[in-house]
């Protein structure tokens, strides 16, 4: 039978030979499992707060995002650049750790700072103010310029706020004179040195040092680094640039109309929308269930001001009724973003958004239709645009006239500076690694 050739398989050496090997296998996993030592990937530790992996990457995420909304695509140049990502980081880390230990030496003061010390720190910010008073669409369109969000601005002139207590009293101590320091002052400046100034007359000693020709040639042989000169070049070129093309740009009315009319869609204003929001930070307990809460609500006929007045944790939301003021696409984060505009109707709500700052519902407000203005209206942009246009023409046109010439006469630059009507300019002497050449030589 089968069962009774495998039971006596069982006790052969082979299997228990097998088996050993197994059960040690299993034994050093085991054991290995424990003795791996888990690295510790939080970047920083101040005191007993540790600054996360996560927390340091969530700030970096929200740097880089800000930095795109207010430098636009170039700013993907800068993030290609290992270097600068590098640096970037730091910063950023060093920012933490920063807000870290003023906090917390800020907490073990006793220091505190409300809301209304907040408030009425913003309101007095001559920024956000309009004909002398605070501009609640301004502040709006001020924090989302700087790549941030009012309850976040909020957050930062709080720490402010608390940094300045903390330490406004170590400095204003540390501008008074105490008597035994003045006294000390006044004893100092009434002592007197008497100096003995010696002067070696090095000129008089070189001219007593004499060199035989063989000790010079020696001396030179054995530092040839002292007299190294470093590498340098001197060429002729020739500069075609765009933006002198521009001076030889002739504009009719004719042709700036017709620009006007075939690139319509580079002067469209874009639509844009004005919205409120009620936000429930991610520093209260549940509040993605609250967000939840307060959406069912609204969709049961509650009305928006209601709800936002029991849930937002916006303190000025009573005022304010939550507005976001007038937002043009891109303006929020992607997120905000993508909600806001894919609703259709004025009044309609968003579904629950949740991100590092807490969970949003957005309200859609008013749609304003995108449009493109009269030309007589934006006249000096279509103009400047027109130019720039024909002056990219002129210049990729020359371009290639200018390698053709080139490719033809390679040994002189004069043939081709006399055909398009160009300056032949020198270099002067270039020195290898120098850094103050003049553009375009630098670059």
């Amino acid at each position: 039978m089968l069962s009774d050739k495998l039971r006596d398989g069982a006790h052969g050496k082979v299997f228990k030979l097998l088996f050993v090997i197994i059960m040690v296998s299993f034994v050093f996993a085991g054991v290995g499992s424990y003795m791996i030592v888990r690295n510790d990937t939080d970047p920083a530790k101040i005191g007993e707060t540790k600054i996360s992996a996560n927390v340091w990457k969530a700030q970096y995420d929200d740097q880089v995002r800000a930095m795109q909304r207010q430098y636009g695509p170039q700013f993907n140049k800068v993030l290609s650049n290992k270097d600068a990502v590098s640096a970037l980081r730091l910063s950023v880390l060093e920012r933490l750790i920063d807000n870290v230990a003023v906090n917390t030496a800020t907490y073990e003061q006793g220091i505190r700072i409300s809301d209304k010390q907040v408030k009425e720190a913003i309101v007095k910010e001559k920024a956000f103010q309009k004909n002398g008073k605070f501009s609640q669409e301004l502040f709006n369109a001020a924090t989302r310029n700087m790549g941030s969000s009012p309850d976040s601005f909020a957050n930062s002139v709080r720490n402010d706020l608390a940094t300045d207590l903390l330490f406004n009293p170590v400095f204003a101590s540390g501008s008074v004179a105490y008597p035994y320091e003045i006294e000390l002052l006044s004893k100092l400046f009434s002592q007197k040195r008497v100096v003995d100034i010696y002067t070696v007359d090095t000129k008089a000693l070189e001219k007593s040092i004499k060199l035989s020709d063989d000790e010079i040639k020696n001396y030179y042989d054995a530092n040839h680094g002292k007299f190294m000169k470093p590498a340098s070049v001197n060429f002729n070129y020739i500069v075609l640039s765009v933006d002198a093309l521009k001076k030889d740009v002739s504009v009719t009315d004719e042709e700036l109309e017709n620009y006007y009319n075939l690139n319509q869609s580079d002067f469209t204003v874009p639509s844009k929308r004005e919205a409120s929001q009620i936000i429930i930070r991610s520093s209260e307990e549940n509040f993605a269930n609250k967000a939840k809460e307060a959406l069912a609500q609204l969709k049961s006929g509650a009305s928006f001001e209601s709800v936002g007045k029991k849930y937002s944790s916006d303190k000025s939301f009573e005022k304010t009724k939550g507005s976001l003021g007038t937002l043009e696409k891109g303006s929020l984060s992607k997120e905000l973003d993508i909600a806001l505009f894919n609703l259709k109707n004025a009044g309609d709500y968003s579904e629950v958004i949740v991100d590092n700052y807490g969970a949003h519902i957005i309200r859609l407000d008013k749609i304003t239709d995108a449009y493109v203005p009269a030309l007589k209206d934006i006249k000096a942009d279509v103009t400047e645009k027109y130019v720039s246009s024909k002056a990219l023409e002129k210049y990729n046109e020359l371009s290639q006239k200018l390698t053709d010439i080139t490719y033809e006469n390679p040994d002189s630059l004069d043939i081709a500076a006399e055909k398009l009507n160009l300056k032949v300019l020198n270099s002067g002497n270039v020195v290898f690694g120098q850094t103050n050449v003049a553009w375009p030589v630098s670059v």
